[in-house]
């Protein structure tokens, strides 16, 4: 028995450690594997435009693919270059919808089916359907008859025994037994008009109201009878950003932004088109966005533009990758920096 368990204890050790490995594994490939990203337009004409793109994973373990042409939008999701999810359907994903969908109408047919005959069973037996012998049952639906020495006798449909419609039920709520007593109201009605407990939402709103309360209580700061406040703000304001060790946080946290976009950036980058609008002022200035990038890319742009003539063709293409190790070095050492943390910790003392 002994020797059992230990088995199955070892089998079982063995499972976790195969586990956490396994987690580990995706840990680190999530880390240090990039993902990459792909996208090529191609444009004959100002109606007949094509783009392809890819993003995939740890060499296309997980791949998405989007293509879209003559105003249509299709995408793939391939794991293992196994399709597992692709928009619009295809012929055989569409039949297969249809036939699950037959399925579940067939099968909801059949429970209505069941249900009305136990409905016609339970009439056949005189016992109403879908009703539930519960408590409830105790209060009658039509009028009670009292008489002194009789028992109470209800008669359904709401009719008394001389077969007068019970319309007058005040006056029959009122009719007093034979001791002279007048008639106690069913418990369960007590119960039914007694008020529910409060949800969980109106706890929590109730919460966030005292909260806010507490918030609302503090004592504003003194903006001055003269209007001032705005001009002390002002000047902190300034004194902000003169000071010497802020203004090397702000170069700090430029450099690293721009890190992080020549990283997301393209390393691939190739642009062969004609641009004619219909206005010459809109075609230079989009020439002069494009050749904004010149200074990254240099020969690889290469756009005309056609001031005289409406025209679009050309070719877009460029592929780059994002590497999630290197986003994290960045953020650690924006993390690190003396000044960013020494102003994260006066605004979490100030409460800001």
């Amino acid at each position: 028995m002994l020797s059992l368990l230990l088995t199955l204890l070892k089998i079982v050790g063995i499972l976790i450690l195969i586990l956490l490995g396994l987690l580990l594994l995706t840990a680190l490939a999530l880390i240090f594997a990039p993902f990459r990203y792909e996208l090529e337009a191609k444009c004959t004409s100002l109606k007949d435009l094509e783009v392809k793109g890819r993003f995939s994973w740890l060499l296309r373990f997980i791949s998405v693919r989007g293509l879209y042409r003559n105003g249509e939008m299709s995408v793939w999701l391939k794991i293992l270059g196994i399709p597992v999810f692709r928009l619009p359907e295809t012929e055989e994903s569409r039949r297969k919808n249809e036939q699950k969908q037959k399925k579940r109408a067939e099968k909801e047919r059949r429970t209505r089916e069941k249900e009305r005959k136990k409905e016609k069973k339970a009439l056949e037996i005189g016992e109403p359907p879908g009703e539930k012998k519960t408590i409830g049952e105790r209060i009658p639906d039509g009028p009670v008859i009292r008489g002194s020495g009789e028992q109470e006798t209800q008669i359904p449909g709401g009719r008394t025994q001389d077969g007068d419609l019970s319309g007058e039920t005040d006056t029959q709520a009122k009719e007093t037994d034979s001791s002279g007593q007048a008639a106690q109201p069913d418990r369960e009605t007590e119960f039914r008009k007694e008020d529910k407990p409060q949800t969980e939402k109106a706890e929590k709103k109730k919460r966030k109201q005292k909260r806010f309360g507490r918030k609302k209580k503090k004592e504003p700061k003194d903006a001055g009878a003269d209007g001032s406040g705005w001009r002390d703000k002002l000047e902190d304001g300034l004194d902000f950003i003169q000071d010497p060790d802020n203004r090397k946080m702000f170069a700090f946290l430029k450099e690293q932004v721009f890190a992080v976009i020549h990283h997301i950036l393209p390393g691939r980058f190739e642009i062969e088109a004609r641009i004619g609008l219909e206005d010459p002022a809109a075609t230079g200035t989009v020439l002069a966005l494009v050749y904004m990038l010149y200074p990254f890319y240099g020969d690889h742009i290469r756009v005309v533009g056609e001031f005289e003539e409406v025209v679009l063709e050309g070719r877009l293409y460029l592929r780059g990758r994002i590497r999630i190790l290197t986003l994290l070095i960045i953020g650690f050492k924006i993390y690190r920096n003396k000044t960013v943390r020494g102003l994260l910790n006066r605004r979490k003392k100030d409460g800001r």
